[in-house]
């Protein structure tokens, strides 16, 4: 979550790839209940991280993005946000570095199709497909654009979907859901299959408003 108290001392970069990491032994809010699960290696306080123009409390450390942006997995005790759609959000929301010259969502729907408009769950989304395959006819991958027409509870998100074509064979669809805020995007990924199940489906607006909320 953003910390908008932090004062920070000026900072001189020696390289244009220097990465912030301050330390901050902040205590719970409650007195009680840890910033962070004993399991996380910044627990039970967690540590700050800059990106752009904002700061984030997390539990969790830096990755790389193939040397292109930087990103981090958000881990943050859901007793610590109200109001979640579910308390996986907040324990597994990637947050990506936006880069200039970077469109993600347009990279997602490139060469795809726009097929029509669907209600998924209590939203609805515009809909982009790749060619039906053999020998299921199902595309192998999609993108779900939220048409925000009517939603102003719900933030502007989209959501891409790999594997259609295969979940009859037993394989496994995996979907992201993604939300720009500010200087970063904030993603969520999920993996199913018709044995593992498929619930989240019906849920992208939900995870969505969770993204927003850790976020903000």
């Amino acid at each position: 979550m953003r910390l908008w108290s932090i004062v920070c001392r000026a900072v001189t970069l020696c390289a244009a790839l220097v990465v912030l990491v301050t330390a901050v032994p902040v205590q719970a809010q409650d007195g009680k209940v840890p910033y962070c699960p004993h399991t996380e290696p910044h627990a039970p306080h967690g540590i700050v991280l800059r990106m752009g123009q904002e700061y984030y409390r997390t539990c969790g450390n830096w990755t790389t993005g193939g040397g292109v942006f930087r990103q981090f997995i958000l881990k943050v005790n859901p007793s610590q946000i109200p109001g979640l759609y579910s308390t996986y959000s907040p324990s597994n929301l990637r947050v990506m570095e936006r880069t200039e010259g970077i469109d993600r969502l347009a990279n997602a729907i490139r060469n795809l199709p726009k097929k029509d408009r669907r209600t998924i769950g209590f939203a609805q989304y515009d809909v982009y497909e790749s060619k039906p395959l053999a020998p299921s006819g199902k595309p192998h991958r999609s993108t779900f654009v939220f048409a925000a027409e009517g939603s102003a509870s719900v933030p502007r998100h989209w959501v891409n979907c790999y594997g259609w074509n295969r979940l009859e064979e037993g394989r496994s669809l995996n979907c992201t859901v993604y939300v720009q805020q500010g200087d970063v995007y904030g993603s969520l990924l999920f993996i199913g299959s018709h044995k593992r199940g498929l619930k989240f489906l019906d849920h992208f607006a939900g995870f969505a408003q969770d993204i927003e909320r850790v976020l903000t």
